[in-house]
């Protein structure tokens, strides 16, 4: 199937400086060589830790900052230059749903003027008030809110109905793909099923699709046709959500996996505790980033960085032990 988003090698490094205002700088790899490929109406989630790298990632692929190396194609082409005529035309077809909707939204505009607004920025003088007034209200009945709440202001919705209107906003150019950052993680249990419901409904209805950001491995499970785990800024495994959360293949997923609770006490898990904090990313140590926290590391694990490569069953894992490249014969010091 051809991707309709690809990440090619994508890296974002900031200059830190270390040791107050007379120390020198140095490079803080954000994200450091991440690649994917997404396909029309098809779900794509990255997990992982704060601080791993993920909403980096997700304003890299949308152009938001320039990439330090790698490249970001859209529908086959490369991401045009920030600002240009071009970017502005194909961010149309690539739009964000943010964490935080009452932030995401004006407080002092009734939420109708606000899915509408879109239209009138980027068809404003092609376009009739009227008619953008109805495509917003269809939208927003679209998204499960009913006609009486289109002029209501932010402040006086639910969490819920806010991230149906930010959704409503996000639909309302009929785009290609939608970058959703944590978009149920501030909501409670019951409203988080509604709306992942709703993005199922929505990308069946309208083909978008979705690279959906999380930490919340039972979220990623319900919505995603493949997840890719991220660990301070790289892609560690990546594969179907069946393959990963029933046989994780790398130390950190398997850490991860163990984490969900479990309702059921007979089917509760062995709990794996990592050992210590991530790395700083402005000293990651050398070899595998994981190894000082992996409780089956091996002497290689300090010595080089695994590649990313494909398992038998058509996972990617970036592991020596999965690969069968390093025995484990005792552990990393």
């Amino acid at each position: 199937m051809t991707a309709l988003l690809e990440a090619d090698a994508l890296a974002r490094h900031y200059a830190v400086r270390q040791g107050g205002w007379l120390g020198h700088r140095v490079p803080l790899r954000a994200v450091d060589g991440v690649s994917f490929r997404l396909a029309p109406a098809r779900t794509l989630a990255l997990v992982g830790e704060s601080g791993c790298g993920k909403t980096t990632t997700a304003k890299l692929v949308l152009g938001l900052i320039p990439p330090s190396a790698g490249a970001v194609r859209f529908e086959g082409a490369p991401l045009p230059k920030p600002n240009s005529a071009a970017w502005r035309a194909a961010r149309q077809k690539m739009q964000m749903v943010y964490q935080d909707p009452l932030g995401a939204l004006d407080r002092r505009v009734p939420v109708l003027h606000q899915v509408e607004e879109p239209l009138a920025i980027h068809h404003g003088r092609t376009s009739v008030a009227a008619e953008r007034r109805d495509r917003a209200r269809a939208m927003l009945e679209a998204v499960g809110l009913q006609p009486h709440l289109a002029m209501r202001y932010p402040h006086e919705l639910s969490g819920g109905q806010r991230q149906r209107v930010v959704l409503a906003r996000a639909l309302i150019l009929e785009p290609a793909l939608i970058v959703a950052d944590e978009p149920v993680s501030a909501l409670d249990v019951s409203i988080q099923a509604q709306v992942l419901n709703l993005f199922e409904d929505l990308q069946a209805r309208f083909g978008v699709a979705f690279l959906f950001i999380s930490h919340d491995l039972k979220v990623v499970r319900q919505v995603s046709h493949e997840v890719a785990v991220m660990y301070l800024g790289r892609i560690v495994e990546q594969g179907s959500p069946e393959a990963l959360f029933t046989d994780p293949a790398h130390p950190y997923t398997r850490a991860l996996v163990a984490a969900i609770p479990v309702v059921r006490r007979h089917s509760a898990r062995t709990r794996i505790v990592l050992e210590g904090d991530p790395p700083n990313p402005i000293a990651v140590p050398p070899g595998c980033p994981f190894h000082p926290r992996c409780p089956v590391a091996v002497a290689a694990c300090r010595a080089e960085v695994p590649a990313l490569k494909p398992l038998p069953d058509g996972r990617l894992v970036a592991c020596h032990l999965a690969h069968g490249e390093a025995a484990p014969l005792r552990r990393a010091a």
